[in-house]
């Protein structure tokens, strides 16, 4: 763990970062929608794999259902994480 304000800017930007390359490179490969919202001390970075006007979808219409015909698996299940939803 950083201990510095310094090192812990550095390690989020080098963090982020990462992430950002590989949801662009699962998106690419997989042929997937991906949109990924990150929140860091109330400054919002966001990443979209596309730029259609209907992505990404609102809150309402992925919690409704309204772009989907089949029902959502919860993002903890889709990772394989469900033992971390009672923790």
């Amino acid at each position: 763990m950083p201990d510095t304000a310094k090192a812990k800017t550095q390690q989020f930007t080098r963090r982020k970062s990462n992430l950002v390359k590989r949801a662009d490179q699962l998106a690419r490969l997989c042929h997937a929608d991906l949109a990924l919202i990150i929140r860091e001390n109330g400054r919002y970075y966001m990443y979209q794999s596309t730029n259609h006007d209907q992505w990404p979808p609102t809150i309402t219409e992925i919690v409704f259902g309204k772009s989907w015909k089949e029902p959502l698996t919860t993002t903890l299940e889709m990772a394989g994480l469900e033992s971390l939803q009672n923790t």
